[in-house]
Order: C-alpha cells, then sequence, then structure tokens
C-alpha cells in the first residue's frame, strides 16, 4: 500500500503541483496481525492512524477513517477460516457504506 501511496498520491507523478479537488471520504482499510487493543497498547495503532490519516490523505479527503482487521496473530489454524470470513465481510461492508 505504501508503494501505492508513494505512486498515486504524489506530486508531481499523479497530478502536477497545484491544488487537488478533495474527494468526499477516504477510507483506509489495513491487515494487521495483531489486534487493535493490542496495537493501541503499544502506541502502534496511534502511529499508522497518523501516518495514513495526516500524512498520507492529509486533505485530500474531506472525511477520513481507518479501520484495522487484526488478530490473526495468535491463531493457528484452528480459527483463522471464520476470522477471514469475517475480516471479508467487514471489509465489503466499508466499502458498500462509504
Amino acid at each position: 500500500m505504501k508503494g501505492w501511496f508513494d505512486r498515486v498520491w504524489t506530486v508531481g507523478f499523479a497530478y502536477e503541483p497545484q491544488t487537488v479537488e478533495p474527494v468526499k471520504k477516504a477510507l483506509v482499510i489495513c491487515a494487521v496481525g495483531h489486534t487493535v487493543e493490542q496495537l493501541k497498547e503499544r502506541g502502534c495503532y496511534q502511529a499508522m492512524e497518523t501516518v495514513m490519516l495526516v500524512d498520507r490523505i492529509h486533505d485530500r479527503a474531506l472525511e477520513k477513517e481507518f479501520v484495522c482487521l487484526g488478530g490473526s496473530e495468535d491463531m493457528k489454524d484452528r480459527g483463522w477460516e471464520a476470522l477471514r470470513e469475517e475480516h471479508l465481510e467487514a471489509a465489503y461492508r466499508l466499502g458498500r457504506d462509504l
């Protein structure tokens, strides 16, 4: 995803240095191994959210949302299929309701 931002949202590559009309809403969905609670405990969630919404999206969207779909790190094989389906359904709902 970082590469996409670097190529598409970078001045000089996707657009000339000028004012860009902001989109109505930006949604960043991030797949992570840890749970959101674990990420927040370590301060990682806040850092990830800041990078994506403040640094990358910045003022290019009127509304911004950051969602992590995580919790797979501690799973072995058991339960992975159900979590995967839950994440796919969540991503679909988020995109549909955008």
